[in-house]
């Protein structure tokens, strides 16, 4: 006879998102895919924390790819943020 255990890990997923580009001006298309995020909710895609885009992920997690315009908002060049939150929260 054979004896079995069980053993029993706590993990956390991290969203991650791509964006393709990664630089660019006011207007620029800019595509976004990612993963890790909660299956089938809604996300919201924030840049400079201004929300551009929203979609559904897909029963995965995924983010499909998903694509917004820089938007004009009289910022002088440098590096901003782009945000994608799910309905629960999850942040990538």
């Amino acid at each position: 006879m054979f004896a079995t255990s069980t053993k029993t890990a706590t993990f956390t997923i991290t969203p991650y998102i791509v964006a393709t580009p990664q630089s660019g001006q006011a207007g620029t298309m800019v595509t976004l895919a990612g993963n890790g995020f909660g299956s089938l909710k809604s996300v919201t895609i924030y840049f400079n924390n201004q929300q551009v885009a929203t979609t559904l992920t897909s029963t995965t997690g995924d983010l499909p790819s998903t694509q917004f315009k820089v938007p004009d908002l009289n910022l002088p060049a440098g590096s901003y943020d782009i945000k994608v939150v799910d309905s629960v929260s999850n942040l990538g």
